[in-house]
């Protein structure tokens, strides 16, 4: 590293830290580790979340030490103990309800939130989000899917995409034992017979419903092209792939025009993530959060995204796995109208997340997902639909039916149009 380059150039000064980390994926009794059994299968909605945050040189000193004021406030607010009884300020000791979204926040919720994004918003703060699904990582770094026919790479995501997302919604206690069998014994006979009796078997219980119809037409081509491949092993156990923390981080600055040897970063402890990052960036220091503001702030921003994701997830994905009733529901699975009814001071903190997180012009990585991510392209087409109204007057002119209506037409347009850049 040329130390004339360096000054030459601006420095900027960047901290990390992750929510909901898996680690390596193992099964254990027809389960893999990241779901839970409790009166069958217990489909966690668990996104991997990793947040980067940083300023340049000159803005550093100031943001920082406005937010250490920020934090000592808001333990008072929270915990009502001293700054020694209570060292560190992380999102695991803010226990706001998620379930409708910000509707559901209580008043100490919704000004905590609005001042940290309006201080993001104030000191210029940079971020990057990385986002993954586990379940993505089984699929795609766990299972290799050899086909017969030639076919096109295009085809080939978008099959990867469809079986991911039908075993994730779908798949049952057989499926999933058979699964655990295979990648102990690396045959794969049960496993494909039983996930193709479970493809056969949805087809048929959401045939004829509206609802159910593109579904129903992908998953018959899902069976066409699994009734006639191969599955192979790729890797069991499945280590977690952090490179995902590198890539989107380094392909937006890129964008922003920062070069990498410019950026001098702080991560909290975690070796893997270290070596994943360490991998494309030099200047790296594995600190301990409790002595870094930076790092803390990240883990309250991936926080706060993965409780968003998690009770989108919960809403629009209900357990079908069971094929209960002779016919699937003609009921959409939408955001109910609680997610809309909001109060003034609600819908400010929609727009002021919306303003940081969903501004216009944002480089394409900022957000960086894996291939399955509707979850996350419905957070974010939340964010960019309150920012729609001018105010909250405008907003209410509408009625709760009509928001859920319309909001349902325009994530549906937002998913289409990411769907066709896979």
């Amino acid at each position: 590293m040329g130390v004339v380059f360096m000054n030459e150039k601006e420095l900027y000064y960047f901290y990390f830290d992750e929510s909901n980390r898996n680690g390596n994926i193992r099964f254990k009794n027809g389960l893999p580790n990241f779901w839970c059994k409790s009166e069958g299968v217990q489909r966690e909605a668990n996104y991997y979340v990793g947040c980067y945050l940083g300023w340049n040189a000159s803005s550093l000193e100031s943001a920082l030490a406005e937010y250490q004021e920020f934090e000592k406030q808001s333990k008072t607010v929270f915990f009502h103990r001293t700054d020694t009884e209570l060292s560190e300020f992380k999102s695991q000791k803010i226990k706001a309800n998620y379930k409708y979204g910000l509707k559901t926040f209580t008043s100490k919720y919704i000004k905590f939130y609005t001042s940290l994004f309006q201080y993001l918003l104030k000191t210029g703060a940079i971020y990057q989000l990385n986002i993954i699904s586990p379940f993505e990582i089984l699929m795609s770094d766990g299972l290799e899917f050899t086909f017969k026919k030639p076919h096109s790479q295009k085809i080939i995501r978008a099959f990867r995409y469809s079986i991911t997302k039908f075993l994730q919604n779908y798949a049952d206690n057989e499926v999933m034992s058979y699964l655990e069998v295979f990648l102990s014994t690396n045959d794969a006979a049960k496993f494909k017979t039983a996930t193709i009796s479970k493809l056969h078997s949805v087809i048929e219980w959401g045939s004829g419903v509206e609802r159910k119809s593109e579904e129903v037409a992908v998953l018959a081509v899902v069976l066409e092209m699994l009734e006639e491949c191969t599955i192979s092993i790729k890797n069991y156990p499945i280590k977690f792939n952090y490179m995902i923390d590198a890539y989107g981080f380094k392909a937006t600055l890129l964008e922003r025009n920062i070069p990498s040897n410019c950026v001098i970063l702080q991560i909290d402890n975690e070796k893997d993530t270290k070596k994943a990052i360490e991998s494309e960036f030099e200047n790296v220091t594995e600190v301990d959060s409790k002595n870094c503001t930076g790092v803390r702030i990240c883990d309250i921003v991936a926080g706060f995204v993965r409780s968003m994701l998690k009770a989108i997830t919960v809403a629009l994905n209900p357990d079908e796995s069971t094929l209960s009733n002779e016919k699937a529901s003609s009921q959409l699975y939408i955001l109910s109208k609680d997610w809309f009814d909001i109060t003034e001071e609600q819908f400010a903190l929609y727009k002021t997340i919306g303003n940081y997180l969903a501004a216009d012009e944002l480089p394409y990585y900022t957000v960086t997902t894996g291939k399955y991510a509707d979850d996350v392209a419905m957070l974010f087409s939340l964010l960019h639909y309150f920012k729609k109204f001018k105010d909250y007057e405008n907003y209410k002119r509408r009625n709760l039916s009509k928001h859920v209506k319309e909001f349902h037409s325009f994530s549906m347009q937002r998913l289409q149009n990411s769907l066709c850049s896979l």
